[in-house]
């Protein structure tokens, strides 16, 4: 099977498009045809699909929409974090602790993908705690007051990760530490921990196995369960 312009005239038709004898309408829309071919060439749609078509016949597979659908999922783009939605809730103990959501672009499509929590911490450097006396009263004062953890999610954390491919644990832990000191240390554990699961939800690898591809150039001795 070969594709040429030919089929890219094709997929660039338009529905309800009639032929007239002259300007206006008949001109807009060989444009935009012409638009949409250049913009699947660009990026190879039909040789893509000639492959494809290639692979399909003469011996089709039993299912032929999921043949397809593994195909192009070879070729899109590695999911990247989208948004985060962070909520107060309680741990097992009854202590306060943050949830935190992971939407991800997955194959175009922005899905949620993973939930994780933490506690929150006592944090001395809370804006809602006593200003510090004695001799350590000095430093305090030098450091931020922290953010609230909601706000730290919703202001600094997520506007931060946005785009971040989210199997690269690494980059995304990198990103939250190069941040300003006022972060709340308890929502970067909890977006660490919400990305890391979506990670591996996504790849469909035990949390323990994607965590270790990302970390094990930087241990110094062989991984081993205990």
């Amino acid at each position: 099977v070969t594709l040429n312009n030919g089929v890219a005239h094709g997929m660039a038709a338009l529905p309800g498009s009639k032929s007239r004898s002259c300007g206006g309408p008949e001109l807009k829309n060989r444009k935009l045809k012409e638009q949409a071919i250049a913009f699947y060439n660009e990026h190879d749609v039909p040789a893509k699909l000639e492959h494809l078509l290639n692979q399909l016949f003469p011996s089709p597979p039993p299912d032929l929409y999921g043949y397809m659908s593994e195909y192009f999922r070879g070729l899109s783009k590695e999911p990247v974090v989208s948004r985060l939605l962070a909520r107060r809730s309680l741990d097992s103990t009854g202590g306060p602790a943050l949830e935190v959501d992971v939407h991800c672009i997955v194959n175009g499509v922005e899905k949620f993908v993973a939930r994780a929590s933490t506690a929150i911490a006592v944090d001395p450097q809370s804006s809602d705690q006593k200003a510090p006396t004695g001799p350590d009263s000095q430093q305090s004062i030098a450091d931020p007051p922290h953010l609230d953890p909601l706000e730290s999610v919703s202001k600094q954390i997520g506007p931060a990760l946005k785009g971040t491919n989210v199997k690269d644990q690494r980059l995304v832990d990198e990103k939250m530490q190069g941040l300003n000191s006022s972060v709340h240390p308890s929502a970067i554990a909890a977006v660490s921990m919400a990305v890391a699961e979506a990670a591996s939800l996504l790849q469909t690898v035990p949390l323990h196995t994607h965590l270790l591809a990302q970390y094990q150039p930087l241990l110094k001795s062989k991984y081993s369960l205990p």
